[in-house]
């Protein structure tokens, strides 16, 4: 039995014994868990690997365009779940823009994804054939089971729907990590953090980024995922005869191919930039709005952009409900306030009564439904500052 074999089964009885702590720890303490035990067995691992196996200097041979395919395939994958999230929704985020949140988020999953991205690089890198496939057999099976997020509630007994379990959870973890496995015996590390990083952050950034529901995002996902790994496998793998394991590796010869990516890479940037514009200009069902003042404080601070459902004239009031935030117009100005409550006017057609969530008084106008222009989906903290600043310039206050 191979060092690196020997290697990659502690991993496995590592991550085992990890998941089923992180099981059974009492709710008070999973916090601490993420934090600190998570990032310590991960850096003890590492560390063994090191001693036990020794540092590997080989080069990986055409690594530059390896990490190429990795930057136009995340593009993709990040432009199809753009471009679909605007004609479907990204659903209702529940949680506000809330930085403490944020923070514990980036510090329970940035550790383990950097740490078990280089574990995961150094077991596989110029792995022999013979042993590749035993070696990413295992990793991909100790790495989804670290990945599989509702393992806590089976394990517990809670209820959770085992179909979307079973799709949204295991088949996901599967796929994603078979396929950052063939990265990472295949390709340059940077390419292996971008295939990873791009299939795994944004979901625990929910407070940042609206809450795309974890059926779509698996279903997304592992098409995205599949895509990848054949065009990988196509156009990625090296078709040269030049030893693997050689100190020296001249790239020359592969310029005029890589023009030809850079290309594509190109073609995928413009058309994202051309989508984005589009989006910031208002021209989808989803548009974004600046927050330019405080008024909604606590839930959408200034500076954030609030994520907007456009409203089909005259379905305010079948779309809009009590504790819905709507962008509305009001005496030639734009609002994103609160409806606290509904009311009748003169002609016996219901009006909204709106507050802002930091104002200590309603709005003194009652509105109509005409007046509606969208209703909130999610916010994107941060991201409406040039907007505010645009306001600034103009005057605005």
């Amino acid at each position: 039995m191979t060092k690196r074999l020997i290697a990659s089964i502690t991993v496995l009885i590592s991550f085992i014994l990890l998941q089923l702590g992180f099981a059974f720890v009492p709710a008070e303490f999973v916090m601490q868990y993420n934090q600190a035990v998570r990032p310590l067995v991960y850096a003890a691992l590492l560390i063994f690997i090191l001693a036990f196996m020794g540092l590997d200097h080989r080069p990986i041979l055409k690594k530059q365009e390896s990490t190429l395919w990795a930057l136009v395939l995340a593009m993709l994958y990040l432009s199809v779940l753009f471009v679909l999230g605007l004609f479907f929704g990204f659903g209702t985020n529940a949680m506000a823009p809330n930085m403490p949140v944020i923070v514990n988020n980036f510090l329970s999953t940035a550790p383990i994804f950097l740490l078990g991205n280089v574990i995961r690089y150094k077991l596989l890198k110029n792995v022999a054939k013979s042993e590749a496939i035993i070696i990413i057999a295992i990793l991909t099976i100790a790495f989804s089971i670290v990945g599989l997020g509702e393992f806590r509630h089976l394990a517990q007994g809670t209820g959770i729907d085992f179909g979307e379990f079973i799709f949204a959870s295991v088949f996901f973890a599967i796929t994603l990590n078979l396929t950052v496995a063939y990265f990472a015996h295949k390709a340059s590390f940077a390419s292996v953090l971008i295939i990873s990083g791009v299939y795994t952050l944004p979901p625990s950034l929910s407070p940042i980024l609206p809450n795309i529901l974890s059926f779509p995002w698996a279903l997304i996902s592992t098409i995205i995922l599949g895509i990848s790994l054949y065009v990988y496998i196509v156009f990625g793998t090296d078709k040269t005869k030049a030893q693997k394991y050689q100190e020296n590796v001249d790239y020359s010869q592969h310029d005029s191919w890589i023009r030809q990516k850079l290309s594509l890479y190109n073609i995928t940037t413009a058309g994202s930039l051309a989508v984005l514009i589009a989006f910031l200009l208002g021209a989808f069902n989803l548009y974004p709005v600046a927050v330019l003042t405080g008024s909604m404080t606590g839930t959408f601070d200034r500076g954030s952009m609030v994520l907007l459902q456009r409203i089909p004239e005259g379905e305010a009031y079948n779309l809009v409900e009590e504790n819905s935030i709507i962008h509305f117009y009001m005496h030639d100005r734009e609002y994103i306030h609160r409806v606290i409550e509904f009311d009748y006017n003169s002609n016996g057609e219901r009006v909204f009564i709106t507050k802002g969530d930091a104002n200590e008084h309603a709005d003194p106008w009652r509105l109509e439904q005409d007046a509606v222009i969208g209703i909130a989906q999610g916010s994107i903290p941060f991201a409406g500052f040039p907007g505010v600043a645009m306001h600034l310039l103009r005057g605005g206050s």
